[in-house]
């Protein structure tokens, strides 16, 4: 969460559009310290350029499966400054580590159903006979669960 000396304020309704998130969830990210508004001058309630930056950052992390929690621990840190790098650094290398693993699931996942395709397209075009039994075709291909 970074503070910011930026003139330009956006409101509530155009941050929300700007960051592609619901109003209720930008609510939910300032309840919960991911995110803060500033005070304008007229005091209005606005984010700025580095906000709009910072939340593009939030969803990459989110989508690559950092929690809500870790997120909240990193945006602390954040705020301590400098001598917390480790830690985020840390935070961010399980944050991968973990997805890694995740996406290598996916992509078995995605190989056994280009497999299917290509079984049953063999099947279909006459150079596959007879019944394939999916336990039988998960061994033979070296698949695991």
């Amino acid at each position: 969460m970074a503070n910011t000396n930026s003139d330009h304020g956006y409101t509530l309704s155009e941050f929300s559009r700007i960051v592609d998130l619901p109003i209720p969830t930008i609510h939910a990210y300032e309840r919960q310290r991911i995110i803060k508004a500033h005070d304008s001058q007229s005091g209005r309630r606005v984010f700025t350029d580095e906000d709009v930056d910072w939340v593009k950052c939030l969803v990459h992390l989110k989508a690559a499966g950092m929690s809500l929690k870790d997120i909240q621990e990193y945006v602390a840190w954040q705020d301590l400054g400098d001598q917390t790098i480790p830690n985020r650094v840390s935070l961010l290398e399980r944050t991968r580590d973990e997805f890694i693993k995740k996406n290598q699931r996916i992509l078995q996942h995605l190989q056994v159903v280009d497999d299917r395709i290509a079984w049953y397209q063999a099947k279909e075009s006459g150079e596959s006979v007879g019944n394939e039994p999916f336990s039988q075709y998960v061994k033979d291909r070296g698949h695991t669960e």
